[in-house]
């Protein structure tokens, strides 16, 4: 049953997420093209680069790791995408490069790596993942051989993720302050050009907003622009509209940031505290968010730390927490209907 729920909410989002791709992938695009242009054109000029791109989930660092390898295909075609989280074993990896003789393993890794020198790009994505699933020694062996042929490397990583801080971030790590990094991230401007490509205002408290509550998904943020109207006073109405419209998009949201159910269900007594009781509505406390759920609240102080972490919830003045935006009005719409009927 729980499988059969999974199936059709994940094709529900495949749907709802159809339309969007296209101006998902334009928009991510056009700010990577117009922050980092001088990267792109040393990603397509030289073949012995070291890149990184980094960000949260959904930002849009896949599309642009593929639409750099694109761009590098024309002039290098022999140039090699990798898809990390598919890749389990080292054989995996070495079928991936084009390497042929299995028996030699390493030597024949080492080997074919080789061929890329100043001929082809190596594009990796989800590099971290990849780097955990293959171990400490192959991690090691991977650097080593890199650095010692010199070929060039883009890959992407989600940062904080368990992966990215044990493969990436750990001083330990083989591959730590290896490559040249770029952040994927949306900030005020960011928001100012894609409203004003969609022919759109939007104060800068409410650009804010966006940037607040998206977490740098490139998702939410097409969709937040897509079902605003200037006529708006402010950028709830935009998410009353969006909700509305893609009821799922919330779900996914939690779903993206691995919540446990704990953590959902304080989420969402958190909203339902600030939405019912009127002295709440600047936040709620530990103690409050305790009270109604009767946790300990040294287990809602840990958990209410690892959802700020996500995005999920932020802390406010005088020790209160107020849960993100876009989850809290999904909740008040939930609370309505229930009212309703």
């Amino acid at each position: 049953m729980i499988d059969l729920d999974l199936k059709e909410f994940s094709s529900s989002m495949q749907q709802e997420q159809l339309s969007q791709r296209k101006s998902q992938r334009k928009s991510c695009l056009l700010i990577f093209e117009k922050k980092h242009k001088s990267a792109i054109d040393d990603i397509s000029k030289n073949l012995n680069v070291l890149y990184l791109l980094h960000g949260s989930s959904h930002c849009g660092k896949t599309t642009i790791l593929r639409d750099l390898f694109e761009k590098v295909k024309v002039d290098h075609l022999e140039s090699v995408f990798l898809n990390g989280n598919r890749i389990s074993t080292p054989k995996i990896f070495l079928d991936g490069i084009g390497g042929r003789n299995k028996e030699k393993g390493r030597d024949e890794i080492e080997r074919t790596l080789r061929g890329f020198k100043d001929r082809k790009l190596l594009f990796i994505d989800d590099f971290d993942k990849m780097l955990d699933i293959l171990g400490k020694d192959f991690t090691a062996f991977l650097r080593a051989t890199i650095q010692k042929i010199r070929i060039g490397v883009v890959v992407t990583v989600t940062t904080q993720s368990d992966e990215f801080k044990k493969t990436i971030i750990n001083y330990k790590a083989p591959f730590y302050r290896f490559f040249m990094p770029i952040k994927i991230e949306y900030g005020l401007e960011d928001i100012k050009f894609l409203m004003e490509k969609s022919g759109k205002n939007l104060t800068e408290k409410d650009r804010e907003k966006i940037v607040d509550l998206s977490g740098d998904n490139i998702e939410i943020i097409e969709m937040l622009i897509k079902n605003y109207e200037n006529l708006d006073k402010d950028i709830s109405r935009s998410i009353n509209r969006a909700i509305e419209k893609q009821p799922s998009v919330v779900e996914m949201f939690m779903l993206i940031n691995n919540l446990t159910k704990q953590q959902k269900g304080i989420v969402e007594t958190l909203c339902k505290i600030i939405i019912e009781k009127e002295y709440n509505k600047e936040g709620a406390s530990i103690k409050d968010i305790a009270k109604e759920t009767l946790l300990d609240p040294q287990v809602v102080r840990t958990q209410v730390n690892r959802l700020k972490e996500k995005n999920i919830i932020e802390k406010k003045e005088n020790r209160l927490f107020f849960p993100n935006l876009l989850i809290l009005e999904n909740e008040r719409i939930k609370l309505k209907e229930e009212h309703t009927y």
